[in-house]
């Protein structure tokens, strides 16, 4: 008998099982639709949303193949998982971590394919954390979104939510953990994972299914139109030109409310009550509807200025 080494365990091949089986050197179009049907079964019966895939914002409405489901083809196809793991040491204790993971197919031994994948404690949710200041984001800051007026590139905007339940924008520091150590574990995971979930799409044919894990794509802005992190060149595109608009249309609200004779500070009140609360508004809309929601922050500012009106009016 033949002992191969896999993720999982050691499988064992008795010598001369594929005598018998024909291999063909190429499959033909019924051979690919029966492997798309018996995917597109095993997602309809077995897999569940939000265990085995799932969406999310910037794969529009694709489905993102998870580590559970990638386990599922796996299992479907039989096919067996072996990894290559790369170290590389990098300065402040940093180490990034590259896997290659190689597919057999269990009943035959043929190889299937490889992933790539990596992970580093460089990766800004693996080598920072975030605290509020408690300092409120300036309103000026809104002009141009300069991180420089919020005190460094290692501070952001961002929405919290505070005891009373209302929502306030503060500015947050990004804090680099001491110990990166901590992480080593994790990154190897997350790398092994990556290569694995590669290779399952390459090997199944499952791409135009299933998009890429959303590990492996941008987290989330953690201020609006500026994103702290790098993503792909057509996300990072869209966000520059959103922050750009955003910018220009802050600018021309600015110039609303110095034509209302506000002073910097009032401002700073203003645009801090439009963006926060419990349904912020958009520049565009502030814009839109200026006069509206000047009178409207006046009489909750003044409210002595409407004896009659009712809280809850206050803000449309």
């Amino acid at each position: 008998m033949n002992e191969k080494e896999t993720g999982n365990a050691a499988v064992i091949i008795p010598e001369g099982e594929n005598s018998g089986l024909l291999i063909p050197e190429e499959l033909n179009p019924s051979d690919i639709a029966r492997r798309v049907e018996k995917i597109q079964l095993v997602l309809k019966e077995i897999m569940k949303a939000g265990i085995h895939y799932g969406t999310i914002e910037g794969c529009g409405d694709k489905m993102v193949l998870l580590k559970p489901g990638a386990e599922i083809l796996g299992l479907l196809f039989r096919l067996a998982p072996t990894y290559e793991i790369k170290t590389e040491d990098l300065p402040g204790g940093h180490k990034d971590f590259r896997v290659i993971c190689s597919l057999t197919h269990i009943p035959t031994g043929n190889f299937m394919g490889q992933g790539l994948g990596s992970c580093s404690t460089m990766e800004s949710k693996y080598r920072f954390r975030t605290q509020s200041t408690g300092r409120a984001v300036p309103g000026e800051y809104w002009k141009d979104r300069d991180p420089s007026i919020l005190g460094g590139p290692q501070f952001a905007a961002k929405k919290i939510k505070k005891k009373d339940g209302n929502f306030k924008w503060e500015i947050i520091e990004r804090i680099e953990y001491e110990y990166p150590v901590d992480y080593y574990n994790t990154c190897l995971k997350i790398a092994k994972k990556r290569s694995h979930n590669d290779v399952i799409l390459t090997a199944t044919g499952a791409s135009d299914i299933f998009a890429p894990d959303p590990d492996d794509l941008p987290p989330p802005p953690e201020q609006p139109g500026k994103p702290p992190t790098v993503s792909t060149g057509a996300r990072t595109a869209r966000s520059k030109a959103k922050a750009r608009e955003e910018a220009a249309i802050n600018r021309k609200i600015n110039e609303r409310m110095s034509s209302e004779g506000l002073s910097n500070s009032e401002c700073s009140m203003m645009f801090e009550w439009a963006y926060s609360g419990e349904e912020p508004l958009t520049p565009a809309e502030l814009l839109e509807n200026f006069p509206l929601y000047f009178n409207a922050w006046e009489l909750e500012r003044n409210p002595a200025t409407d004896p009659g009106a009712q809280e809850e009016d206050l803000k449309p």
